[in-house]
């Protein structure tokens, strides 16, 4: 569909083709607007930030690589530090549901 999308755009607007992203979704938009650090980690610990959580509650999950979830963490504005300290080495995912927003992240 997007490349459906991208086509008639170009057929129909040559000038402004490839000047805009029409294929874009929340998902990829959210990605730009979260961070996660440091990836990876040695640490105990790793920070979510998203500037546009100002005043907003979310909450954070982190899932094994058996799609298991092992952490779940409520959170408050716009920063938000994830205690790792449970996990052993391994690859993990961080999920962010309200903005749509999946990263790894590698714990070791």
């Amino acid at each position: 569909m997007a490349g459906a999308l991208s086509s008639w755009i170009c057929d129909s607007y040559p000038n402004q083709c490839g000047q805009n992203d029409y294929t874009s979704d929340i998902t990829e938009q959210a990605s730009r607007l979260i961070q996660m650090y440091p990836n990876p980690t040695s640490d105990s610990r790793v920070t979510l930030a998203c500037d546009r959580a100002s005043g907003s509650s979310w909450q954070a999950r982190v899932f094994d690589g058996q799609g298991r979830e092992v952490i779940v963490q409520e959170a408050q504005g716009p920063k938000a530090t994830l205690d790792l300290s449970s996990l052993t080495n391994g690859l993990y995912v961080v999920q962010v549901g309200e903005w749509g927003w999946r990263e790894r992240l590698v714990v070791h």
